[in-house]
């Protein structure tokens, strides 16, 4: 994803001159204020790591982990809190909203009072810019982005008491990028074809599977219920870093 004009530069490519694009599925229409229309359409490549993958390692891990100490059973849990992509609006001035509320669900199986294992699924909300490039002042660009996906992480918890604990997490996040944006670029004096200029439309996909890490802090309520707050980086999605802060609560079985 990158700056909010990022994937529009990238996806029309010859148009900047920035030559082609192969890793973003991108459908360009480029549209005359004349009425002249062109299509282009760039395909993608495909992530290595499968979602079935993940859970294999998930159950793999988790019978492992089991063998290895008594067990303290399985949790589920729900959070949410402000979620940040820190590049989205560099090289725009303008409106720009680079956060949102994210939340995720989850679910893990502790199997010893200092390891556990955790999927979950993780929606970071919609970043939205709307304004002028930085350097190309007369060419006005709209776009929005949401990301989600699910991941598969292993916990470490450090009991500091009996009702208080820290805990971090190493693992993997399969993510899902959509992108919807406009660029419109002025017509040119004497120009015979456009001469009111053209707006590109441009809707971009993205996929792949990157390390995600965070650091907790949690306080059980009761026997069976806990809550929960938590700082996660989910590293190059789309080849930027995304950030999760949230509070949620844990059920424990």
């Amino acid at each position: 994803m990158g700056a909010a004009v990022g994937l529009i530069v990238a996806a029309c490519g010859s148009t900047f001159g920035a030559g082609t694009v192969d890793r973003i599925k991108v459908a360009v229409r480029s549209v005359g204020l004349s009425g002249e229309k062109v299509k282009r359409r760039i395909k993608p490549k495909k992530g290595r790591v499968t979602m079935k993958k993940l859970l294999f390692m998930f159950v793999l891990t988790m019978f492992s982990a089991h063998a290895a100490g008594a067990a303290n059973g399985f949790y589920t849990g729900i959070s949410a809190g402000p979620s940040r992509e820190s590049t989205w609006c560099d090289g725009l001035s303008g409106s720009c909203e680079d956060s949102d509320t994210g939340w995720k669900v989850f679910g893990g199986y502790q199997a010893t009072k200092n390891f556990g294992i955790e999927v979950s699924y993780v929606d970071f909300g919609q970043w939205t810019a709307s304004g002028a490039l930085t350097d190309a002042p007369s060419r006005l660009v709209t776009g929005k982005a949401e990301v989600s996906g699910f991941g598969v992480s292993w916990v470490a918890t450090l009991p500091v008491s009996e009702r208080f604990g820290l805990f971090g997490r190493v693992g993997l996040f399969r993510w899902d990028s959509e992108f919807r944006g406009t660029i419109k670029i002025p017509g040119t004096p004497g120009d015979d074809v456009l001469p009111d200029g053209y707006l590109l439309l441009v809707e971009g996909e993205d996929d792949g599977v990157d390390p995600t890490y965070g650091l907790g802090a949690t306080v059980r309520v009761t026997e069976h219920v806990a809550v929960r707050v938590e700082w996660e980086q989910f590293s190059d999605v789309d080849e930027e870093d995304v950030r999760l802060l949230s509070a949620g609560v844990v059920l424990s079985f």
